[in-house]
């Protein structure tokens, strides 16, 4: 039925078409009579109007402003082709939210029940997408097709999923940052510099940002980037928030496991670089079912049992655990692109081993609470037994599961802890920019916020070490140039402290750029007789990643009689253009000297 009438999915604007929602209704009834031919009392145009929209506010056009944020009558008023297309998306949820799907050879879909889109896409959840996780998913179908559909109305569909997968890939660099503080050699040599630092992490998200964000209201802003373009960005949007959210409830709801005692850590600690071979498994179970002496079978079940003697619970349950190692092992592969072919390291065998048992111990369910399922709780043994028909969420606990033991094993339980709550506060942050349905908007956003957060990440140590390395490059750099100079770091200099923390980010060893800028315009000053005093500044480009940059001015003063160079401020540096609209869009208060790291 869809694309053979008026405000059918693939059909354009003729420029003489109707638009109205009386039309579209027109057109639905008749589509309904053409579908129906035997119902002598079909329904009204009336019928149609209230499914679009209603006074109760169970229309189509009420739950996308109530549930999603997304203003389409707004975006209809821009112009008659976004009327258009906004009558041929009203019409495409339609028949997915009132009517059930359309069938498989239109759509594309093997979903066949009627669903609540707008309530699906208003609840993120993994099993509303297709993931790495697991082959199955309740929606991951219907989510693909209307991506596929409304990708082919607009021109620049490979445009919006590289800008939008840039700002995600930014995003999990700050993630995948944060967790180096947990699990590093470092961590485990020396966990209270690295308690500290996360202390520093989550007061300067929790006062510098979240705070600061609270005047931001994505769903207040009007995309005008046009009805189809805008409702593609919510829907890739939508797909990275999914991963996000999971993750966040998983580990507010995952029971977490007793801190082992200094013994069993310093035991455990050894094992950090043996690896064993998968015959451990037959070597294993051969010798709880006939105890034979094996002191290196001996030696692993007394790390399994925490250095407890092994009881005959034990026994069964090993036995248990052992059969399903390889399924865990299997998982984590994937998720951290390892190698375990050849074997496996013996900390994570063990690990793995110890959350079996305490699963299997504690009957431990996970929670899948997607949009409509009824039935949350289930198992997470489920999911070990039968991991082809396992959930997504199931797996996801399993691997975050082996996180938080790994960290309990290695003595950083209280690391993991605050990297956790750190984590919820960064996908916060990035909710908010992705609640942003027009993908200049989001860019802004992204701009004004990430590099704040990623730059957060590196510790004041590593900051200060860079700076050491920047002033005595530069000092010998004019020293070859027969001017003996020496820097000056006065308290109101502190954010400067932050361009070295961009050095570290850059992938572009920025940093040896400036300096050599530096020791130019020092060098010219110097040169001079007649220049007592004299400011200085470098603009540079810090990037992040190939795709994520950004633009820097540091200030400098040098005094040519006392030969000092002295650090002043360091600044982000946008267009006028970006700055008006920062401030159209609430992040006035993100001002530089008011962020800066301490």
């Amino acid at each position: 039925m869809m694309g053979e009438s008026m405000f059918g999915i693939h059909e354009n604007y003729d420029g003489v078409t109707k638009l109205s929602i009386a039309a579209l209704c027109k057109e639905l009834l008749e589509e309904y009579i053409n579908k129906n031919p035997n119902d002598t009392n079909p329904p009204g145009e009336e019928y149609f109007r209230e499914k679009i929209k209603s006074n109760d506010r169970s229309g189509l056009i009420n739950k996308l402003n109530d549930n999603l944020g997304f203003d389409i009558e707004m975006m209809m008023e821009q112009s008659d082709q976004d009327k258009f297309d906004g009558l041929k998306l009203l019409k495409l949820l339609y028949y997915i939210e009132k009517d059930g799907l359309p069938k498989k050879d239109t759509f594309g879909s093997k979903v066949t029940s009627k669903l609540c889109i707008t309530d699906i896409l208003a609840k993120p959840r993994l099993e509303n997408i297709h993931t790495d996780y697991s082959p199955k998913s309740e929606f991951g179908d219907v989510v693909d097709s209307m991506l596929s559909l409304i990708g082919q109305n607009i021109d620049d569909a490979g445009k919006r999923w590289g800008v939008i997968e840039k700002i995600n890939i930014t995003w999990k660099y700050a993630t995948d940052s944060l967790f180096a503080y947990v699990f590093s050699d470092y961590a485990t040599k020396f966990p209270e510099s690295n308690l500290i630092q996360l202390k520093r992490i989550k007061r300067y998200l929790s006062e510098k940002i979240i705070m600061k964000c609270k005047t931001v209201k994505p769903r207040s802003f009007v995309s005008n980037e046009g009805v189809m373009k805008s409702f593609y960005n919510l829907l890739l949007c939508h797909e990275k928030l999914c991963n996000d959210i999971d993750r966040v409830n998983i580990t507010d709801r995952l029971s977490v496991p007793d801190i082992p005692n200094k013994e069993f850590v310093s035991a455990f600690k050894e094992t950090e670089k043996v690896r064993v071979d998968w015959k451990i498994i037959d070597v294993m179970t051969a010798y709880l079912k006939d105890h034979k002496e094996n002191f290196q079978v001996e030696y692993v079940l007394k790390l399994v049992t925490c250095l407890n003697p092994l009881a005959q619970e034990d026994i069964k349950d090993c036995l248990f655990a052992l059969k399903y190692v390889r399924t865990i092992a299997r998982w984590i592969e994937r998720d951290k692109n390892a190698d375990f072919s050849d074997g496996i390291s013996l900390d994570l065998f063990v690990i793995i081993m110890q959350e079996l048992i305490s699963v299997k111990r504690e009957k431990e369910t996970f929670n899948n609470d997607y949009f409509g399922n009824r039935y949350t709780k289930k198992p997470l043994l489920s999911a070990v037994k039968k991991p082809a028909e396992a959930d997504a969420v199931a797996r996801l606990a399993w691997i975050r599961k082996i996180e938080n033991r790994t960290a309990m094993n290695f003595g950083c339980h209280e690391l993991m802890d605050l990297a956790r709550e750190i984590e919820k506060l960064i996908y916060k942050v990035k909710t908010i920019i992705f609640s942003y349905h027009s993908l200049v908007d989001m860019n802004v956003a992204n701009d004004c916020i990430c590099h704040f957060v990623v730059r957060a990440m590196v510790s004041a140590e590593a900051a200060f070490s860079v700076r050491e390395n920047f002033e005595r490059y530069i000092v010998e750099g004019l020293r070859k140039k027969g001017k003996n100079v020496r820097f000056v770091f006065p308290p109101t200099a502190i954010n400067c402290n932050d361009m070295f923390r961009e050095f570290l980010l850059d992938h572009s060893a920025i940093g040896d750029v400036v300096a050599n800028e530096v020791i130019r315009q020092v060098d010219e000053v110097l040169n001079n007789e007649q220049i007592m005093s004299q400011s200085g500044a470098v603009t540079f480009e810090s990037k992040y990643t190939t795709n994520y940059s950004s633009d820097y001015m540091f200030i400098f003063r040098i005094n040519a009689k006392k030969r000092v160079i002295i650090f002043e401020e360091f600044v982000s540096v946008t267009s006028d253009e970006e700055h008006k609209r920062m401030r159209e869009l609430g992040f006035d208060k993100f001002a530089v000297e008011e962020l800066n790291n301490y």
